[in-house]
């Protein structure tokens, strides 16, 4: 775990093995906290404090869902084990946060299996990871709109999020009103930066 880590802050190109991924130890931390560090860094102030727990959580969903697009002869049963696997907690900036920090990556890796697996059950895992989180999937076609936006009241994670629909165009989430008004405002005197959105923007 702690080699998959490393390379999906670095390089994004991550190895898995056959082997279920391990429980969280201080090694493992160590690097989620400096994976914090770093991805706050890149926000602007205000971002939530770090959940270890949670972080390893979302670390670990991230682990199973590329074991299952690059084992191809994994069983289905890791699948649906993966898909029962959900976050029993309550959501909430803190949370949403913590779990952004590893299925950030998930766009990307719904891209991929889009392209290698067609039709394969990988993509059901990160449609339901997807439905589960709206930081996190933000460019990910085939999601409602999502009503529950646990993160809105932090500015920071708000940012982070109009920041994304507008870099993605995705023009579901548009369908809110408090993110359209959001992307409307960020756009400011520049809509010629995203014209497809505001296309939309200015049709509804």
């Amino acid at each position: 775990m702690q080699d998959f880590l490393r390379a999906l802050r670095e390089s994004g190109v991550v190895v898995v093995s056959v082997e279920p991924p391990p429980e969280c130890v201080d090694e493992v931390e160590v690097l989620l906290r400096e994976h914090d560090s770093l991805y706050r860094a890149e926000l602007s102030p205000g971002a939530p404090d770090l959940i270890v727990e949670t972080a390893y959580w979302a670390a670990r969903k991230l682990y199973q869902t590329c074991q299952l697009l690059t084992l191809r002869d994994a069983p289905a049963a890791l699948a649906r084990e993966t898909l029962l696997d959900v976050y029993e907690g309550p959501h909430g900036p803190e949370v949403d946060y913590s779990v952004d920090l590893a299925l950030a990556y998930l766009p990307s890796l719904y891209r991929l299996a889009e392209r290698v697996a067609p039709g394969d059950p990988v993509l059901d895992v990160t449609r339901r990871l997807a439905a589960d989180w709206p930081l996190s999937s933000v460019g990910i076609p085939g999601i409602e709109c999502p009503q529950r936006l646990t993160f809105w009241d932090n500015s920071c994670l708000r940012g982070l999020y109009i920041d994304k629909v507008i870099e993605s165009r995705d023009l579901v989430r548009l369908e809110d009103p408090r993110v359209a008004g959001a992307v409307r405002d960020a756009l400011g005197a520049y809509p010629e930066l995203a014209p497809k959105i505001m296309e939309t923007l200015n049709a509804s």
